[in-house]
């Protein structure tokens, strides 16, 4: 496999052929209402050039599963989302658990008291399109527009899925200095707030209070659009966050846009 991978090489191609995995972690307050949402606004404009965002977690939209069964494309797609909100709550009644459980110290200590309040926040990264499919753990996404893969709720293990079943490009909100890679594919970093930002400048890529506090989300995604990604090879310096960062998990390999 390596020797073909070894000879694969660089193409333009069409927006539509993107596959966005949608993810948070460590949230906070204001995630919810900054970072979240504006993610959101990019998957919009990504499905609506014909590509496709993958929305997971699906402990963490416990309770906030009515705003995306409401744009299920038919019965059968909401149907299979209640489905797999079941199964979650049957493995932890049989483990003791509670799908209540939740929200983590982390989320408390930002400002977060109830699951509620945190899936919220969580579908808000899954934008205003319509729900189009719900897919299983790993399993190859095949549709295009707005799709749930059932993922658990902790960081890696959910990218990991949503590599696996075909995002390309994962884009990673969080709020607590979480660092996150997604080799193979492109990974990206937002902060809800300018003070967290600013803090970890070498580290993160964008904040969303920006999109808040300055312009317009959209206008903002469309400037980010219009920048050229610059292959590993070519990073030198981290001032360089229009093209692409030199972060804490590069060595590994990780490159953050």
């Amino acid at each position: 496999m390596l020797p073909e991978a070894a000879a694969a090489t660089r193409r333009p191609v069409p927006v539509s052929e993107l596959v966005l995995g949608l993810q948070c972690g460590g949230s906070d307050s204001f995630s919810g209402i900054t970072a979240n949402p504006a993610l959101g606004v990019a998957a919009d404009l990504l499905v609506a050039q014909g590509g496709t965002a993958v929305l997971g977690e699906t402990p963490e939209i416990y309770g906030a599963e009515h705003l995306l069964t409401h744009r299920a494309v038919n019965p059968e797609v909401a149907d299979k989302l209640l489905e797999r909100i079941a199964w979650w709550e049957s493995y932890t009644a049989t483990n003791h658990g509670s799908m209540d459980n939740n929200p983590a110290p982390g989320n408390k200590a930002g400002g977060l008291t109830t699951i509620l309040e945190k899936s919220l926040g969580a579908v808000a990264k899954g934008g205003s399109t319509d729900l189009t499919g719900v897919y299983g753990y790993a399993e190859p996404v095949m549709g295009r527009g707005l799709v749930f893969m059932d993922t658990p709720g902790y960081d890696p293990v959910s990218v990991t899925g949503m590599v696996a079943g075909g995002a390309n490009v994962v884009c990673f909100t969080t709020d607590v200095a979480r660092r996150s890679g997604a080799s193979p594919c492109r990974a990206s970093s937002s902060r809800p707030t300018l003070p967290c930002f600013s803090g970890w400048a070498t580290t993160w890529t964008s904040t969303a209070a920006r999109s808040s506090t300055e312009r317009s989300v959209s206008r903002r995604w469309a400037d980010a659009s219009s920048t050229r990604w610059l292959p590993p090879h070519r990073v030198r310096r981290p001032e360089m966050s229009c093209s692409a960062l030199v972060t804490r998990s590069s060595p590994l390999g990780r490159w953050e846009q």
